[in-house]
Formats: C-alpha cells, sequence, structure tokens
C-alpha cells in the first residue's frame, strides 16, 4: 500500500479481511443490495435498453441458422 503523502513509500499489509469484520452492522451481500435497489426504483446499476439492442443485434451474426450461439 502506498502511504499518504508525496512520493512513493510503500509498505506492506494484510489484505485478508472481511467486511462484516471492520464494523458491528450486518453488511448485506450484493445480491440483497440489488433486489433493495430495484425495490427502491433506483435503475443506476442497470442499462438501459436503447444501450444493450446495438450491442445485442451485433452479437446475432454469431448465431447459427437454428439460433444457437455459436462457441
Amino acid at each position: 500500500m502506498k502511504e499518504p503523502g508525496a512520493g512513493f513509500k510503500v509498505k506492506n499489509v494484510n489484505m485478508d479481511f472481511h467486511y462484516r469484520d471492520l464494523a458491528d452492522i450486518r453488511v448485506p451481500s450484493a445480491y440483497e443490495r440489488l433486489l433493495y435497489d430495484v425495490m427502491q426504483g433506483d435503475s443506476t446499476l442497470f442499462s438501459r435498453d436503447d444501450e444493450v439492442e446495438p450491442h445485442g443485434n451485433s452479437l446475432n451474426r454469431y448465431k447459427r441458422p437454428g439460433g444457437t450461439i455459436l462457441q
């Protein structure tokens, strides 16, 4: 880890930790947080259809005639 301040002093740190060890509060899993955001109407983590559609169409050329996708 770089030490704060000018220069480039680095030191070794222990990176083996869990968020639950850092505080006494419960930290929700990523899936729980995603569901919570959906229920609150927060769409910042979701792509709009007008963003996804052009990219989806470019993948169609990799499909076999029967509709299965080439690997």
